[in-house]
């Protein structure tokens, strides 16, 4: 999570850096690398409507006149001979934007012809330019038009007419390309951790808005880039506009109070369905595009004020830095697209750029602080809850350390019982009680040891694991920590089991389906792997299946806790008159000449049933433990 955090503040550095490098306002240089721009003052304007050029009474260019005549057909004259241009070979003329008819003139020629049969369309009313190829750099060029009035007269070789468009484009181009990066790495963000739905709509969002929508609206290189009809690049536009505000709006209901969420995501669903009802309707009948610009600018206005409204009503309710920083964001925003409108209407270059250039971190920074913010909160929590978890199986583990301790002082208390009974046989028939009572206590105990030993082991595997992922994959830390959390909880619930289980009727389970649940909780929370072969089972009685059940989890906790094994294998079946229990595993070999406690308490629950207890190895396996005692059937 770290690394995608830096990743994402160095590269929103970069582009800030990048921006300011390389703003260049292209409009202030007459001559860029060979280029010629040439000025309104240089060309000359008729609106005879003759046929001859020669004819033609010329004036100045006056662009308030044209307006007035715009409906009409009218004469431009640029006189390329009076002109100093370089590279005369191979002369291209740009025009932009292009005019829906035009015809461009030569030596009394015709060299050029554009004429769109669609001009009366609204939808192919869409700015675009038009490269003309001259036939002779040393003849003036006259143009006739009708339709919009171009702004600009490049002069010059295709390829630095195209270099032009590109650093015309530089400061768009830039952030086009910088903030899709942004969206490309939030949107891995989001892969990476799909619980965050805020991540995929802010990266579609600043994709959208920020990238696709600027490249087909108003940069001049996207016609090098994609060949696509003027019918095309309006659908995209409108389509673009429409998902951005919803999108916008989707970010705002991920931060604002529960109660509000339900009312904006009504008035998503109604805007996108407008939107997308006009965009159909438009497709059948061109015309209606005159109705809806007007109405998704009034829904977007609507939706504006909800979305003010509703960041209002929280933030009395309560006090929201992300909200807060969010709605500071949208009001400089909207600000800053006003402010936009009103520089492109009059014609502010510099201020237009300037605009352009700022305007995306007004939503892409609050954004970012409120993605960092959402990651820092979820890791404090995950480091909480591991601290916690830690600290209870801290508490556990010295209550099973007390519990040893008590279970060894007790089975002294048997040995010295033991042995007083043995110097005098009256003491032994007057003490067959107490050793009875201390037995039962010992065996209960032994059987609360191996339920909190196994359940130690298992918890303590997920524990690491847990540690190990906290810092690179946090919800799955989490998981490891829950697990552990059900693991004690279920062994603490054993406990009270095994203390409540004094009866023999109480212990008549299916041995079996118990002996599975084991093996396959081991496998689950221990992360190791255990293969067994258990065959049909006689019908047993409560001792002996109480034997078996436990040498299992004895056996497992032994081997995961002390011989560091990983795989085993466990076979139980009935084999000429005796029960056959083996237990293998992978870990390392056992070289103590007595038993630990573990083991003689096992040991002595087997010979009480005349069975024996071996600890065996072979070239594949390590550890065998081997368990065998005659079957007296319950």
């Amino acid at each position: 999570m770290n690394v995608f955090r830096i990743v994402f503040v160095c590269f929103t550095i970069f582009i800030i850096g990048s921006l300011k490098v390389t703003t260049v306002d292209a409009s202030e240089h007459v001559d860029i690398e060979g280029y010629t721009d040439i000025s309104h003052s240089d060309i000359s304007v008729s609106f005879d409507n003759l046929n001859d050029p020669n004819k033609l009474k010329w004036a100045p260019f006056d662009k308030s006149n044209l307006l007035k005549e715009q409906d009409g057909t009218f004469w431009i004259h640029i006189p390329i001979t009076h002109l100093d241009i370089q590279h005369q070979d191979q002369l291209r003329l740009l025009v932009y934007p292009s005019p829906s008819y035009f015809e461009v003139y030569q030596s009394n020629k015709l060299i050029h012809h554009v004429e769109d049969v669609n001009e009366k369309d609204p939808i192919t009313k869409v700015s675009r330019w038009h490269i003309v190829t001259l036939t002779d750099a040393s003849e003036d060029v006259y143009i006739r038009m009708k339709g919009s009035i171009p702004e600009h007269y490049i002069a010059g070789t295709e390829s630095q007419i195209i270099g032009y468009l590109l650093k015309t484009d530089m400061i768009d181009l830039i952030s086009i390309i910088g903030f899709f990066v942004i969206g490309l790495l939030t949107l891995l963000l989001y892969l990476y951790n799909p619980k965050f739905r805020i991540l995929i709509y802010y990266a579609f969002f600043i994709i959208i808005h920020f990238s696709v929508w600027p490249l087909f609206t108003y940069t001049h290189t996207s016609q090098l880039f994609f060949q696509i009809s003027k019918t095309t690049q309006f659908y995209i536009t409108v389509t673009g506009q429409v998902l951005s505000i919803a999108l916008l709006l989707l970010l705002l209901r991920e931060i604002i109070e529960e109660r509000y969420r339900t009312l904006v995501k009504s008035f998503i669903f109604g805007y996108l369905a407008v939107g997308f009802i006009g965009i159909i309707v438009t497709y059948f009948y061109n015309q209606f595009v005159n109705v809806l610009f007007p109405t998704l600018s009034i829904f977007i206005l609507i939706n504006i004020i909800l979305a003010l409204f509703v960041s209002i009503c929280s933030l009395k309710r309560q006090k929201n830095i992300e909200l807060i920083i969010f709605l500071s964001g949208l009001i400089v925003f909207i600000l800053l697209e006003i402010s936009l409108n009103l520089s492109v209407t009059g014609e502010l270059t510099k201020l237009v750029h300037f605009i352009k250039m700022i305007r995306p971190f007004s939503i892409v920074l609050p954004g970012a602080f409120i993605i960092i913010n959402r990651y820092r909160e979820a890791d404090r929590q995950v480091k909480e809850y591991a601290d916690n978890l830690q600290q209870l199986s801290k508490k556990l583990e010295e209550h099973n350390i007390h519990l040893e301790q008590r279970v060894a002082e007790r089975t002294g208390e048997l040995k010295e019982a033991n042995r007083q009974l043995e110097e005098s046989i009256q003491e032994r028939m007057a003490a067959a009680v107490e050793i009875s009572a201390l037995e039962e206590r010992n065996r209960i105990a032994q059987e609360i040891h191996d339920i909190v030993g196994h359940t130690l082991t298992t918890t303590i595997v997920q524990i690491e694991a847990g540690k190990r992922l906290i810092i690179k994959k946090p919800e799955q830390a989490i998981e490891r920590m829950e697990t552990s959390q059900k693991l004690i909880r279920k062994g603490l619930d054993e406990i009270r089991i095994s203390v409540r289980l004094l009866k023999e009727s109480e212990w008549n389970y299916d041995l079996q389906q118990a002996l599975q649940h084991t093996i396959e909780e081991s496998k689950n929370y221990a992360g190791v792997q255990i293969n067994s072969s258990i065959k049909r089972l006689p019908s047993l009685s409560m001792i002996q299946k109480n034997v078996i059940y436990m040498a299992l989890k004895e056996g497992i906790t032994n081997g995961i806790k002390h011989g560091g094994a990983r795989r085993f294998y466990f076979s139980l079946e009935r084999e000429n008159g005796m029960m056959t229990f083996q237990l293998k595993n992978n870990g390392t070999s056992y070289e103590q000449q007595d038993f630990g406690f573990g083991l003689a308490t096992m040991q002595k629950r087997v010979e009480s049933l005349q069975g024996k207890v071996q600890i065996l190895h072979d070239n594949e396996w390590n550890f065998i433990l081997d368990i065998r005692f005659p079957i007296v059937e319950g």
